[in-house]
Parts: structure tokens; sequence; C-alpha cells
């Protein structure tokens, strides 16, 4: 855990390609984006697979599940950002604003593109 306030915690991320959770971690606890630094296979249960890599966002709604295959020996890293359901609609809002929350699906998209300004901020 990097930071950590009300609403908001970011954290650097690590999983080996060997360890027993890497293929499935379980559904995500938080609304969390994810900056990724290494290549990995990502498939939301609802969704079609997709490589994340350092030129994409993933996001994940609270308690999304997924699966993740490798791409790189060096397994998944990367850092994340979870918040709670009020900020995830506030960034929803911000990027999409035509698009409104689902029930518990406030992010529609599991991934998008990256800007160089944001992977920088994030770092």
């Amino acid at each position: 855990m990097l930071f950590q306030s009300e609403g908001i915690r970011v954290a650097s991320f690590h999983c080996p390609v060997g360890h027993p959770l890497f293929h499935d971690s379980g559904p995500i606890a938080n609304y969390t984006v994810y900056f990724p630094r290494t290549a990995v296979w990502i498939r939301h249960r609802e969704g079609r697979p997709f490589v994340a890599d350092p030129g994409w966002v993933t996001v994940y709604n609270r308690g999304q599940e997924y699966g993740r295959e490798a791409v790189s020996p060096a397994g998944d890293h990367g850092e994340w950002i979870g918040v709670d359901e009020g900020l995830a609609e506030e960034i929803t809002r911000t990027v999409l604003p035509d698009v409104g929350p689902q029930g518990d699906r406030v992010f529609e998209a599991s991934h998008g593109p990256s800007s160089a300004e944001a992977w920088l901020r994030v770092r």
C-alpha cells in the first residue's frame, strides 16, 4: 500500500506467473483503476480477453471476476487505485458523460487507452 485515505487507496501490485493466485485471484474488492507495467492477458467474466499493457488502463467494478494469462515471464506488475463508489461514478462521468452506472457496474468498459501524462502522474 502506497497511500490510503477515506475513499481512495493506491498500491503497487506484483503477481508472478507461478503464484497460485495468478490465473484467478478472486473478485475485486473495490472499484479499481489499474495501470499495468507489464503485458498480461485479462478476461473479465462477461467480456472478451484483451492484452493489458502500459498503453492501457484496466478498470474493474467492485466484485468483478476476471482471469489472467501470462504474456510476459515477469507476470503482472503495476499500480492500482481503489476508489469508493462515489469517486468511481465521478470518474465515469468525466470520461464517459453519456454513460450512467448500471447497478453495481459503474465502469461499463473493461479497459481504455492511457495517456503518457496519466501514466507519469501515477508513477
